[in-house]
């Protein structure tokens, strides 16, 4: 559950790079799936569910949101409201074709 794999590229040879993330995403996945079969199945679900609705619910850091303009209580929790609203509209949605294909229940970084 509190697993993240890193793959750190070798920059010394980027035209290699779609090779070597072939090759540690093959050793992620065999040693992720031995360790994933020893936990129960509803254990297994909610770890996907979890990578999953981070993925519908991901904002890029360095797009900027505009500023609230809301002064009042009021307004502010109306605003809360309909982020809420929003997010578990956005966690019903399916993700679009060619996103999370494989799902393994844990993050992997790539570091370049």
């Amino acid at each position: 559950e509190n697993t993240i794999f890193a793959i750190i590229l070798d920059f010394t040879r980027p035209w290699t790079f779609m090779d070597q993330l072939s090759q540690w995403a093959d050793v992620i996945f065999d040693i992720n799936k031995n360790l994933f079969l020893n936990l129960p199945v509803s254990k297994q679900n909610q770890m996907r569910r979890k990578i999953e609705e981070h993925f519908k619910l991901y904002k890029n850091p360095n797009k900027t949101e505009e500023p609230a303009t809301s002064t009042g209580e009021e307004q502010k929790t109306d605003e809360e409201s309909k982020e809420d609203e929003m997010r578990e509209a956005l966690k019903q949605m399916d993700l679009e074709d060619g996103i999370l294909n494989v799902n393994l229940g844990v993050h992997i970084m790539i570091i370049c």
